[in-house]
């Protein structure tokens, strides 16, 4: 990192620190045209340092800066765990907004750090709290991080993720994205038996995200072959043409 490029993160620094609210607000709209003329180690650094501010900035603008680094993730390997600790102790302020920000960036986390526990452990405290910010964030970061490392993410949240999918209206957007989740391989029978019956046994309630429902289960019974059978004839109950998913099977 350069001479000049350090300078200007440490002059936003300072005004993420001492500044008012506006100049705090200024410094952070300055952060993407200096991300732009940074190499991608230099911008993994910034992501770093700016987490240290999470709890004196409480702006949307520092999440989309996040955002903004995403793509240069792979250097964030390095700094993984120090950024877990330190965006726990935002987490650990109680504050749902701070809560929010910080589940969205551990989803990006993710990204560039497999199996990071403690960040899989707060999105499974969040995904069974009742508020919605906090929970809404919990499951977008619980859909980044089952890609990384489903196995480690579904043995954590699936309990809280059926219980919140049950409980959510109709109307939620998250129910599908919750199902989204679940259908990806944890590595456990048992587990993915219990998801599907779970789920299973909210055809009947769901009647605006039906076809993302059957697709889950689909995929489910597609890996355990004891689930073919139960999962022909839950379909058929319940009116679905099963003959593309019997061929699936054959």
């Amino acid at each position: 990192m350069g001479d000049s490029t350090f300078d200007e993160i440490f002059e936003i620094e300072r005004k993420l620190r001492t500044g008012t609210p506006d100049i705090q607000a200024v410094a952070l709209a300055s952060i993407p045209l200096l991300m732009s003329n940074c190499a991608p180690l230099s911008v993994s650094n910034l992501f770093f340092r700016l987490t240290s501010h999470f709890l004196t900035v409480r702006d949307p603008a520092i999440v989309q800066t996040f955002r903004l680094c995403a793509p240069y993730s792979m250097h964030l390997g390095l700094h993984a765990e120090e950024m877990v600790r330190r965006l726990g102790v935002v987490w650990d302020s109680n504050d749902v907004r701070a809560r929010g920000m910080v589940l969205c960036i551990y989803g990006w986390l993710a990204d560039g750090c497999t199996g990071v526990a403690e960040a899989v452990w707060r999105v499974q405290q969040s995904m069974g709290r009742e508020g919605e910010e906090e929970y809404e964030a919990a499951v977008m970061a619980a859909q980044k991080m089952v890609q990384v490392d489903p196995q480690r993410v579904l043995s954590a949240v699936a309990d809280n993720a059926l219980a919140l999918y049950c409980r959510l209206g109709q109307y939620s957007f998250l129910r599908p994205k919750i199902l989204q989740v679940l259908s990806f391989p944890s590595g456990d029978c048992n587990l993915e038996k219990t998801i599907f019956y779970t789920l299973a046994a909210q055809i009947s309630q769901e009647a605006v995200f039906r076809t993302v429902l059957f697709e889950t289960l689909t995929s489910i019974a597609l890996r355990i072959e004891s689930l073919a059978l139960p999962c022909l004839d839950i379909f058929t109950q319940h009116g679905v043409d099963t003959a593309n998913i019997r061929s699936a099977y054959q």
